[in-house]
């Protein structure tokens, strides 16, 4: 059974969600979190990325049969964008990858208060 994306607005009928997955493929676990955002409309800003849902799996040597086993319960087809970091797995997938580095730089920058 898949997992459905929450795509309904949020507060306003005329908002709809962008939704990104993360992958973070380690050196013993793989990681996912699934992101969620408002599209702003011309009258209002746009929303702060908020976690959906999250989860950590360990791989035991096997990164790629337990990141397929953490996607089985996505519904990817409502994903906007998907993104993957991790030294050395990242690079035999097909979808855009990230250094960890400018991930992390990144995840605190949209975590820090607004001032």
């Amino acid at each position: 059974m898949k997992i459905p994306i929450d795509t309904t607005p949020h507060s306003d009928p005329d908002r709809r969600s962008l939704h990104a997955l993360g992958i973070c493929v380690g050196a013993s676990t793989v990681s996912v979190v699934h992101l969620a955002q408002s599209i702003p409309t011309d009258l209002t800003p746009p929303d702060r990325p908020r976690i959906v849902t999250h989860a950590l799996y360990p791989h035991d040597g096997n990164p790629k049969q337990t990141l397929l086993k953490a996607l089985e319960p996505l519904d990817m087809t409502a994903l906007t964008r998907i993104a993957a970091t991790g030294r050395r797995f990242r690079q035999t997938l097909n979808l855009s990858t990230i250094p960890e580095p400018d991930a992390v730089i990144f995840g605190r920058f949209l975590n820090k208060a607004p001032s």
